[in-house]
């Protein structure tokens, strides 16, 4: 059932309401079924749910998404592909992920995906053991935040990464446990080198984090434009 509700969101769907009113009215109707899907696989991603979905492998890659309400989710295990999607909100649609759980045996694939526009939110989200990777992601305008969340665990690649606009925010966030990485990374298993995050007009903010027991990574000497660290931070001296 998940297979063929993820395979109805991959399909074709544009990111934009069209000017058309009567095109407009089948882009509402469509937006709305979509939305619908997705409130519906989150659902079975909660703990209590009758039937969970949890641990299972959902593949939502080149999805178009402007609203979707995972808060509470538990990903404990499989694949969960947001390669190439859209995230693409209108006025206050926005992507939730608040109080999300990413717990060891889950691998997130934020890959190549684009924040575009709209607010999505990782607010108090857990990662706890996971491997979350944003690796290769561009955030072109969209306001994303992980305010209060909790790094423990598990791995958070930002390898590759383009701030070219928007917002990435951090504020509350505790760094104790996670390896998060804006750095450039060496792939000796297949003899490779992921570049480093750019940062290139985006505002990636961990001025006000609450605990940076073990920061992120980022192999820097200078700091970059567009980048905040908090108070008296220096950025080669990170690891």
């Amino acid at each position: 059932m998940c297979d063929v509700l993820c395979g109805y969101l991959r399909m074709p769907h544009a990111p934009d309401p069209p000017a058309d009113d009567q095109a407009l009215v089948s882009w509402q109707r469509e937006r709305q079924v979509r939305v619908t899907v997705l409130g519906l696989i989150a659902a079975h991603l909660r703990d209590g749910a009758p039937a969970s979905w949890q641990g299972h492998d959902l593949d939502f890659t080149g999805a178009v998404l402007d609203e979707a309400g995972f808060r509470g989710a538990r990903f404990t295990g499989g694949d969960i592909l947001f390669v190439k999607t859209l995230f693409a909100g209108h006025g206050t649609d926005q992507v939730v992920f608040d109080e999300a759980d990413f717990a060891e045996g889950c691998h997130i694939y934020f890959r190549l995906a684009e924040f575009r526009s709209g607010t999505v939110r990782f607010n108090r989200a857990t990662f706890s053991g996971g491997w979350v990777t944003f690796d290769h992601a561009r955030f072109t305008g969209a306001h994303v935040t992980f305010r209060d969340a909790a790094f423990t665990a598990g791995e958070v690649p930002f390898e590759g990464a383009e701030f070219s606009d928007g917002t990435v925010d951090f504020a509350g966030a505790a760094f104790t446990g996670s390896t998060v990485n804006f750095g450039e990374h060496h792939l000796p298993s297949i003899y490779r080198t992921a570049p480093p995050a750019h940062f290139g007009g985006g505002t990636v903010d961990l001025s006000q984090v609450a605990d940076f027991t073990l920061p992120p990574r980022f192999g820097l000497q200078e700091l970059p434009p567009g980048l905040r660290l908090p108070e008296d931070t220096d950025v080669s001296e990170l690891p």
